[in-house]
């Protein structure tokens, strides 16, 4: 029975991998294995694929996953001189590429989230009652303000 979980799960990997393949035949966006791993993502989440069969089969495979990263650790080691040369270069534009790709991603996804306006000279959010009525739900009507003596006395 077990055999059969592992050609269950590894001809749903394939179908999403193939179906991915198709998807950068005509959407030259993203590489064809990351299509596939949302069609699988996708498939799990609608049940397409039953996620108790192929949880060993993917359990097995992210065990075994450092065997993809043996290629760059040799790439690594066989351009260690040029590394060596211009690694502090490296260093410095992944450190200032990471933080600004972090606060651009911060900066839109706050954007997004809160959705400030300018509104009677006041920042309120889009997804208040406030935005769509102009008027706070649990506010009443405003009253002037009686003038205090002070102001009066002027």
């Amino acid at each position: 029975m077990h055999y059969k979980n592992s050609l269950y799960s590894l001809a749903s990997i394939f179908i999403c991998l193939a179906l991915g393949y198709l998807t950068f035949a005509v959407f030259d966006l993203l590489p064809a294995s990351l299509y596939g791993m949302c069609y699988f993502a996708f498939g799990l989440h609608l049940n397409v694929f039953d996620a108790k069969r192929v949880a060993d089969t993917v359990s097995f495979m992210i065990k075994n996953i450092s065997v993809c990263f043996v290629p760059a650790g040799v790439g690594i080691m066989n351009y260690f001189d040029l590394i060596r040369a211009s690694g502090w270069q490296l260093l410095l534009f992944t450190i200032i590429s990471t933080f600004a790709l972090m606060i651009i991603v911060g900066w839109l996804y706050q954007t997004a989230t809160t959705g400030k306006s300018r509104k009677r000279g006041q920042l309120v959010s889009k997804s208040t009652p406030e935005s769509l009525t102009g008027k706070s739900p649990t506010s009443k009507p405003r009253t002037p303000k009686p003038p205090s003596e002070r102001e009066q006395a002027l």
